[in-house]
């Protein structure tokens, strides 16, 4: 769908003769300008969340490289279960690792900012993931 100079000019008219006083007792139409306006309007923004979907997709991708391949199966693991808060010993049980396990990789998490610790006395007693 290519826009071109002509509907521009086209649409500026809003179907008036070309002579002004030729159309002076026809009112203009707004209408048609105001559409060509939101249409244009509606393509490029269509762009620009194109190119910001796929950019914040190359930042997630880059932010993901930077962890473990155990992390990111671990971070995947949450995602693909819903799992929005835990305590490191109930899943360590469901993913047969130790507790210690869960808590190094939920800390690799923690530093790369996919998670948020749940402090209760001084101690962490559960994670929640960060949407």
């Amino acid at each position: 769908m290519s826009y071109g100079i002509d509907e521009y000019y086209d649409s500026l008219q809003m179907g008036l003769p070309v002579l002004y006083y030729d159309g002076r007792n026809d009112p203009p139409h707004g209408e048609i300008w105001v559409k060509y306006y939101l249409r244009i309007f509606s393509l490029y923004a269509s762009k620009v969340l194109l190119v910001a979907l796929q950019e914040s997709s190359d930042n997630n991708q880059e932010r993901l490289s930077h962890l473990s391949k155990k992390a990111k199966d671990f971070l995947n693991y949450l995602n693909k279960n819903n799992v929005l808060v835990f305590a490191p010993i109930d899943l360590a049980g469901k993913l047969a690792v130790t507790n210690r396990t869960i808590i190094n990789w939920c800390s690799e998490l923690v530093n790369n900012g996919y998670l948020r610790p749940m402090i209760v006395n001084k101690r962490i007693r559960h994670y929640e993931v960060i949407k």
